[in-house]
This record gives C-alpha cells, structure tokens and sequence, in this order.
C-alpha cells in the first residue's frame, strides 16, 4: 500500500512501476524518497536504472558506470564557479 508521499513517484512514472511486485514498489518508493530528501530529484533515467538494478537486469558495476556517467555529465553541464 503507498501512502501519498510514495504516491508521487507512482503518478510520475506509472510505466516503470508497472513492472515491479508491490514490495519492490515500496522499496523504490522509500529509495526515492531517500534522494529526493537528500536535495536529488530522481529523473526517469535514474528510475530506470534503480529498477533495472533490482530487478537484475544490470549489476552493481553497471549501475555505477551509469550513475558516474550522468553524475559527470552534471558537472559538464553546470555553470563554472570561476
């Protein structure tokens, strides 16, 4: 059962949820919570991945590979502090 603050990422991303048993919803739920209480706001790429790592598709080596990717592409992407 999701209470309304996991009801967010299920609204914006119904597709990817779609995909999960309820438990594995609510562990997404609670892990994009986490992020978004740390300042992150979780895209679609990030969802995606979180759920691909869960569910097997890709492992632990691949999911870093891909959040040092985006992680650098941010810094790339952000203004200069010069």
């Amino acid at each position: 059962m999701t209470d309304q603050r996991s009801q967010r990422w299920h609204d914006r991303f119904p597709d990817l949820y779609q995909k999960l048993t309820p438990q594995q919803q609510d562990h997404l739920s609670q892990t994009l919570g986490s992020h978004a209480l740390a300042g992150m706001d979780p895209d679609r790429e990030t969802v995606s991945d979180l759920i691909d790592r869960r569910t097997g598709v890709i492992d632990k080596a691949e999911y870093d590979r891909r959040a040092a990717a985006r992680a650098a592409e941010a810094r790339a992407a952000a203004p200069s502090a010069e």
